[in-house]
């Protein structure tokens, strides 16, 4: 338990598998259908079992491959991730198609303490600013994405989802040593890039966190991307920076394990 208590630091959920965008850089634009399928309570409260027994005070992120507004649950979820555990962070990332000033009191009232909005076409931060900045507590952050995301957060997720080709990029990645992702359904896969959940390295509803964190199968990765190979999919074809956070837990691993 001592490696993921100084390790993981980011925790990003995929709260519902439906988004209303098709995107180009997303691969809902290129053919990954819409299932509709949501994360259940019990799901959250399993999650949140293993959060109290860690004492885990990170950063939870409800965001993951839809709009996290479309989860007709998520105050609730909120709620239930929540209970007992103190939290850093409870962070909503959405394209506010589905923000309103009803929606945000709802989550804000919650424990929702950071609202990043994506915005791809129109410039809405008056919109949002007109009921969101009375909440003085809360960070808001605004990002225009009009001609795509720019470079540094770039990432051929078209390619990892359909058939990735190997890139060999030398590169080390910081992703999988300080933050986990957690699908609508439990399964805990390598991070938010690898749509295809090539690898699953356990479920929430059976597994506590920690075990999941520190099991064998993580321990794989770790030490390939640690010698700056990235020759395991789906890593061998991600492009992505993957050391703009992390570099601590990165740096923890490497010294300790």
């Amino acid at each position: 338990m001592l490696l993921t208590k100084n390790t993981l630091s980011s925790i990003e959920l995929n709260p519902v598998d439906i988004c209303n965008r098709t995107c180009g850089f997303c691969p809902r634009g290129h053919g990954f259908k819409n299932t509709k399928a949501m994360m259940t309570d019990d799901t959250v409260i399993a999650i949140n079992k293993s959060l109290q027994d860690i004492d885990y005070r990170g950063t939870v992120t409800f965001a993951g491959f839809g709009e996290p507004l479309l989860q007709k649950n998520l105050k609730k979820h909120v709620q239930l991730l929540s209970n007992g555990v103190q939290l850093k962070q409870i962070k909503i990332i959405t394209n506010g198609d589905y923000l309103t000033q009803k929606t945000a009191f709802q989550l804000i009232n919650a424990g929702v303490n950071c609202i990043k909005i994506s915005m791809y076409d129109i410039d809405d931060t008056e919109r949002y600013e007109a009921f969101l900045s009375q909440y003085s507590h809360v960070e808001r952050i605004y990002k225009h994405y009009y001609n795509g995301l720019p470079e540094e957060v770039e990432v051929n997720r078209t390619e990892l989802w359909k058939k990735p080709k190997k890139l060999n990029i030398e590169r080390a990645c910081y992703l999988p040593f300080y933050k986990m992702f957690i699908n609508w359904n439990g399964a805990v896969g390598l991070c938010s890039n690898d749509w295809s959940q090539y690898k699953v390295f356990g479920y929430v509803q059976d597994t506590p966190i920690h075990k999941i964190w520190e099991s064998d199968k993580f321990k794989i990765y770790r030490d390939n991307l640690l010698k700056d190979r990235r020759t395991i999919n789906p890593c061998i074809g991600c492009n992505v920076d993957g050391q703009v956070l992390g570099k601590e837990s990165f740096e923890y691993y490497k010294n300790n394990v």
